[in-house]
């Protein structure tokens, strides 16, 4: 039996004629129905084997979908179309009648079976209004004592057959893997060539509840990892918890033992995962037989099993969950949350105020949900909310609904702590003392922000929908995160929603595309991209200016490898900062890993020379690639990836240089981004220490003077900076620039800090003037930050439209007729000279063609050839944003070119 529920405002229902001789006399004369649950229903030929059976799950599964969605008229609607296989005519009328029969505790009504018919339906639009589900009569509640009459989906044989077509059917990736037949975990693993805890072990679980009756699950842990069968009792309320006898198991699963698989295809086996094992990014299997075995990415398994994650492995005593090396993997630790007392922006205050009706309208929508934390993004606020998931394509109703709230000009009341659900009590107690509880309707609400909530928000936008961990703990639950913004002008939301369009128009995913500046490769991996021939021209001409702006500031340029043993990571303290995030790389004797940072090999340069007082500063400069291994959901093109480019420098010096230095950094800051254009507009966070000291390495003195000598050369610089107690780094304070695009969006990019750190655990030191060892301090700086990053950025803050020293595509020579070919290679030879980025458009395409080409690729200018340019030999030059010369002499034209080049101007 398949099913279609629609939860409708209305459904009008026609009689044309019939379809089928015997074909129901329906007495009904009113076949229409409002606020109604509609049922469209197709049994199918298996059904014909148990009618009975099928009755009594169709009434379950209506009553199930009825109560979720609190209707109480349901209109059944024999709908044949569901089903390639349908039962007979008799089979299907019975199993309907049946059903109407026993939903007694609604208004029923019917579409007449055997008609053509016509109909017209509302739907309402919610999250939960239209959905499907299937059943048959393989499997039935069963009373204890009585048999079991079993009948699997799938004959002998075919569950392999079924599951690659499905997978195919759905583009999943996977790879199929050979073996002799095996199906126990621990000895097939290794012919698989994957580890223990890499497999799927999946078993077929039986529950017994208070009321005798018996449910089945299959469940899913790593295959190092045993099931704890008490935390299947308690998840489904059991009184007895059992494994399921191999004949049931086999018959639900539709496939023998040892080759069950990770997937259900039985609406009476309900699926369980532990989420331990989706941290792998593949996972192994047996493949429903015993020879063969798959290999499929985890992402596509989650999203094709949507599998129910609880916490159902048990792990003997003193072993590594996930098989990680305990010197590796990070201890997973939650984080407090922690009161923010900086000053909100009027926008910010308005979107936390946005999130919180959104987190009241959630709560009245999903009663049993929880409300976490309430919390700012970039421009957006968001809600986190555990117990619900909310797809993109269900956050319109959430918008709808929350709208309606707006309309009753909905204020913020003082709250009760009483009020609070579990997690956000947990938040008050992080807060303490700086807690303050708001309330929003019935919703009592905190957030760890001073004055975070306004009323007369009068629009807002739901965004888009997200995950998040409780407490940022990937061991604790996975909560839906929604993201919002709200305004008190219609006319502001306008203005966000018309500069979001513009953004996603400017995306550097479709421009890189478009420029043809990178490619991402799934053969490759995600999260490392790689640059074609024009982006690596952007990726140099940025690099070139870097060091430009250095070279004559003392800066000596120095070159480090890829990898290091760990014990370097481990002194400078890398290992624990980022633990599983580092690539490890096994030698034939040693262990290496993928650098994450540049600054632990640059000390070991420093450490590595002699240096008196008279050689302080010492300057090192290095654009180079580190490697970090994000989480695959935070991955997007060049804005976040594991392979990174960071524009490092290092400097060590003593404290009496931190000033001038600062000053010295400032100042090819501000040049680097006045060439740029971001400068209009920026801000810089002087970030100091808290109140609580014991949080920061180093003698108050040496932090006073760094404090001192940053907020100096602000000063002096008439930096619009701000004072934020509490941010500096552990090791010493810092200046953060804060710049904004084209788009207006901020972007926290160049940075400046103190460390006192580093040196000390690489005991470096130099002689000074008493002939004693003392121990310099490390600034380290960057200007662009991560290189792939900031080409993400300028890309869409010029929107492809680069400035000529940057632009891949310089000069375009476009000819008019064949004639003028050999003065274009003459011109192309001579610009070539002067390492001009031209290229010749020889296609037979008219003119205008050709031009609109041009223009479609952003080149910066665009030569026209004619008769009277080759007689003359003068240029025709179109500039990008329309203008066109005559009669340009090529010297002229090259002197401009270069002067425009040179001195990286912006037109």
């Amino acid at each position: 039996m398949k099913i279609l529920a629609i939860h409708s405002d209305y459904i009008k229902v026609e009689k044309k004629k019939k379809a089928i001789k015997d074909a129901e006399e329906s007495a009904e004369v009113d076949l229409s129905m409002d606020d109604c649950l509609v049922v469209f229903c197709s049994a199918e030929k298996e059904d014909e084997s148990n009618p009975n059976s099928v009755a009594k799950q169709l009434v379950a599964n209506i009553d199930d979908i009825a109560k979720q969605v609190k209707a109480e008229r349901i209109m059944l609607y024999p709908y044949v179309h569901l089903s390639s296989k349908p039962s007979s005519p008799k089979v299907a009328q019975e199993i309907l009648k049946q059903a109407e029969k026993d939903l007694k505790s609604f208004e029923v009504k019917h579409a007449p079976f055997g008609w053509y018919k016509s109909f017209e339906i509302k739907c309402k639009g919610h999250p939960l209004s239209e959905l499907s589900r299937e059943f048959g009569p393989a499997v039935e509640k069963q009373k204890s004592g009585e048999s079991l009459a079993l009948k699997s989906p799938f004959k002998s044989g075919k569950m392999y057959d079924h599951l690659v077509s499905f997978l195919d059917k759905h583009n999943a990736n996977y790879r199929l893997i050979d073996h002799p037949a095996e199906g126990r975990t621990e000895i097939v693993s290794p012919m698989r060539g994957n580890k223990v805890s890499q497999a799927a072990k999946c078993i077929v679980i039986m529950v017994k509840s208070k009321d005798d009756t018996k449910k089945y699950v299959l469940c899913v842990v790593p295959g190092d990892a045993k099931l704890d069968l008490d935390a299947i009792k308690a998840l489904f309320s059991g009184v007895y918890v059992s494994f399921a006898t191999p004949d049931i198991a086999e018959k639900l699963a539709g496939s023998v033992s040892g080759t069950i698989l990770p997937f259900s295809f039985n609406s009476e086996l309900e699926l369980v995962v532990d989420p331990v094992l989706l941290e792998n990014k593949e996972l192994f299997f047996n493949a429903a037989r015993l020879d063969r075995s798959m290999a499929l990415k985890t992402n596509d398994y989650v999203r094709l099993a949507n599998p129910r994650l609880e916490k159902i492995a048990d792990y003997p005593q003193g072993q590594q969950v996930s098989g990680q090396k305990s010197d590796l993997k990070r201890e997973a630790k939650d984080e407090s949350f922690v009161f923010n007392s900086k000053d909100l922006s009027k926008q910010e205050k308005e979107s936390l105020s946005a999130a919180a009706i959104v987190a009241s309208v959630v709560r009245q929508i999903y009663p049993d949900s929880q409300l976490a934390s309430i919390g700012l993004y970039q421009d957006q606020a968001y809600v986190d909310v555990k117990g619900i998931i909310v797809r993109k394509n269900e956050l319109a109703y959430l918008e709808k609904e929350s709208r309606k709230v707006l309309r009753e000009t909905p204020k913020f009341l003082a709250g009760k702590k009483f009020d609070l659900s579990g997690l956000q009590q947990e938040i008050f107690n992080d807060l303490g003392k700086d807690a303050k509880i708001f309330q929003m309707g019935r919703t009592a609400i905190i957030a760890g922000y001073k004055e975070p909530f306004v009323d007369g928000i009068v629009a807002l936008k739901l965004v888009n929908s997200g995950s998040a961990y409780w407490k940022n703990n990937e061991k604790n639950d996975q909560l839906t995160r929604i993201y919002c913004v709200g305004f008190s002008d219609k006319k502001k939301m306008e203005e966000y929603l018309k500069q979001r369009e513009e953004a996603e128009n400017k995306s550097h995913l479709k421009i890189g595309k478009e420029q043809g500046l990178f490619v991402i490769s799934d053969l490759v991996g995600a999260g490392l991209p790689l640059l074609a021939p024009n982006g690596m021209i952007l990726r140099q001409e940025i690099i070139n200016f870097l060091w430009q702006l250095h070279k004559h500031k003392g800066y000596e340029q120095v070159c480090t490898p890829h990898i290091a043993r760990d014990a370097l990571y481990k002194t400078s303290g890398h290992w624990d900062k980022f633990g599983d995030e580092l690539f490890k790389v096994q030698g034939k004797s040693e262990s290496f890993v993928m650098k994450p940072m540049n600054c632990p090999h640059h000390m070991q340069i420093f450490a590595a020379f002699p240096h008196s007082y008279k050689d302080m500063p010492v300057r090192f400069f290095e654009p180079a690639v580190v490697y970090r291994d994000e989480k695959s959901g935070q991955l997007h093109g060049l804005s976040r990836v594991r392979s990174i480019t960071q524009d490092d420098g290092h400097l060590f010096c003593r404290v009496s240089q931190i000033g001038q230095e600062v000053r010295t950094m400032v100042e090819i800051i501000h040049k680097f981004y006045n060439t740029i254009g971001m400068d209009k507009d920026y801000w810089v966070s002087l970030s100091v220490r808290g109140d609580d000291k014991s949080k920061y390495l180093g003698t108050d003195e040496n932090w006073n003077i760094a404090e001192m000598a940053l907020e100096k050369a602000a000063k002096e610089l008439k930096l619009p900076y701000k004072r934020i107690p509490g941010e500096a780094a552990f090791y010493g304070p810092k200046l953060d620039f804060m710049f904004k695009d084209a788009l207006g969006r901020e972007w926290q990019l160049a940075t400046v800090q103190c460390d006192f750190n580093l040196p000390q655990r690489f005991d470096l030191f130099y002689i000074n003037e008493k002939d004693e060892k003392e121990q310099p301090v490390v600034m380290h700086r960057a200007i662009s930050g991560s290189l792939e990053r900031f080409m993400s950025i300028i890309i869409e803050h010029f929107a492809g439209k680069f400035p000529l020293w940057l632009n891949p595509k310089q000069v375009k020579i476009v000819t008019v007729t064949n004639r003028a070919q050999a003065f274009a290679d003459e011109l192309f030879q001579k610009l070539r000279e002067f390492d001009i980025r031209v290229s010749i458009d020889y296609r037979g395409e008219t003119v205008a063609k050709k031009i609109h080409s041009a223009h479609t690729e952003h080149v910066n200018y665009t030569l026209v050839l004619g008769d009277k340019e080759v007689d003359t030999k003068t240029l025709a030059v179109r500039a990008r944003e329309g203008k066109v010369e005559y009669g340009v002499s090529l010297d002229k034209f090259i002197k401009d070119l270069l002067n425009e080049r040179d001195n990286r101007l912006i037109k």
